[in-house]
């Protein structure tokens, strides 16, 4: 699990205690992992836990579905990544990302969050 993926299950922890917004979950979140500007910054990681999120697909959790754009794109490939993992749940980064339709050629951290998610989703249910 790369510094997304764990950012992402930090918010996902925050959000369920303390309720700020998934925006606010994930700035937090991310902090705790690293002090450099543009990884905090970075819109693609941020913007697939905001989108999860909102798709109600986070037991648990619900959030703003504001956004568009680039925004919107990266929401869009994160649920479709959950999507994916749910019929083929052994997919890996590299292949999960494949996978996805109209994906730009490089992923940006999209789907650690998601695949850390979905691990972190499936150790609670098991």
């Amino acid at each position: 699990m790369g510094k997304y993926g764990q950012a992402a299950v930090r918010a996902k922890k925050i959000l369920l205690r303390s309720g700020p917004s998934p925006a606010q979950a994930w700035k937090a979140a991310i902090a705790q992992f690293t002090s450099s500007n543009q990884s905090r910054s970075k819109v693609c990681p941020r913007e697939a836990f905001i989108g999860l999120c909102a798709a109600d697909v986070i037991t648990g959790i619900s959030g703003d579905t504001g956004g568009g754009g680039k925004r919107a794109r990266n929401r869009q490939y994160a649920l479709a990544a959950w999507k994916l993992l749910q019929s083929q749940p052994n997919l890996d980064k590299k292949s999960l990302w494949a996978s996805i339709p109209d994906a730009p050629m490089q992923e940006n951290g999209q789907m650690d969050v998601v695949i850390s998610l979905w691990k972190d989703q499936e150790r609670e249910h098991s």
